[in-house]
């Protein structure tokens, strides 16, 4: 199998400026969790703390949770590295503190979580964020932070514009990242919305199967972004009956607007302490990075905590 590594040739707009590592004697070094180009597991490196820009905020991370993507990106077999870096800083559910809140709206103290795309280019924007939906952004307009083309969250402090942070309570301290799903790092289950149909190809097995249709009120859903190149088989007769006859669509779709974390939010409240914090099944400090990248039928969610909240 060939895998197409992407490299962003054209710098992202510092609308989010990152730290680049160095060799250097900082007085304010950081650690953070990044994989080295060519890598397949991640480390921690020590990078210079970051200064926030003008119309930044400087956040001072409280816990990163891992997903399927996270894993991807270390495998190589989704996302792109930052162009000019040779490494990743990986991440991108995060729950912070605003640490310098530099004149922005923003209160210091206030907890926030950040979204995940920003637009590409020297440009700074696209009509596709200017109209709040950079969900529906076609690949090369956005970046990813921690995914493709931009830094992550894994770091003891990171910088954003505050147009991109969603601000949630007190209480979101310690499962804030969850953004209202709750995704298995190897399975990518998740806990999806009530009253909705969904039909579901799942993309992991490459033995034939139909479409499988999950009934109402359904606990799961796949996530349909497969790690590697797949096939399958499917009935094409049933497939254009539900269709046609049923008024469907087949769509792919990323809960990447700042108005579906605000959404998310009011779902993720809306569950009890105990469910959300039952989700967590591993904390790892930024030191037990392998063992947090490890894999299990037993792990639900697994946590990379900077500092306790």
């Amino acid at each position: 199998m060939l895998t197409e590594i992407v490299v962003y040739d054209e710098e992202p707009r510092r609308s989010d400026s990152v730290s680049v590592r160095s060799s250097g004697d900082w007085r304010d070094a950081m650690k953070a969790i990044a994989v080295e180009r060519g890598e397949d597991r991640p480390g921690v490196v020590e990078i210079e703390r970051p200064t926030p820009g003008s119309g930044e905020v400087l956040l001072r991370t409280l816990r990163v949770g891992i997903d399927g993507t996270d894993h991807e990106v270390v495998w190589g077999n989704h996302g792109g590295f930052p162009a000019g870096d040779d490494y990743q800083i990986l991440g991108h559910e995060a729950v912070a503190v605003v640490e310098d809140a530099n004149g922005t709206a923003l209160q210091e103290g206030e907890l926030v979580v950040p979204t995940v795309r920003r637009p590409a280019g020297a440009r700074g924007s696209n009509g596709y964020f200017e109209r709040g939906e950079p969900d529906m952004a076609p690949e090369g307009s956005y970046v990813e932070r921690g995914i493709v083309g931009a830094h992550g969250y894994m770091a003891e402090y990171v910088t954003s514009r505050p147009e991109y942070l969603v601000s949630v309570p007190d209480s979101f301290a310690r499962h804030g990242f969850h953004r209202g799903d709750a995704r298995d790092s190897t399975r990518n289950d998740a806990v999806v919305r009530p009253h909705v149909d969904v039909d579901v190809i799942a993309p992991r097995s490459t033995e034939p199967r139909s479409i499988a249709r999950r009934s109402r009120n359904a606990p799961r859903s796949r996530n349909a972004s497969p790690i590697d190149d797949w096939t399958f088989e499917i009935d094409g007769g049933q497939l254009h009956r539900e269709l046609v006859l049923h008024n469907k669509a087949v769509f792919g779709s990323v809960n990447s607007n700042a108005s579906q974390y605000e959404l998310a939010r009011e779902t993720l409240g809306a569950f009890p302490e105990w469910f959300v914090d039952d989700l967590i099944t591993e904390v790892y400090s930024p030191e037990g990075v392998e063992e947090a990248f490890e894999t299990g039928q037993e792990r639900i969610k697994t946590v990379v905590e900077f500092e306790s909240p």
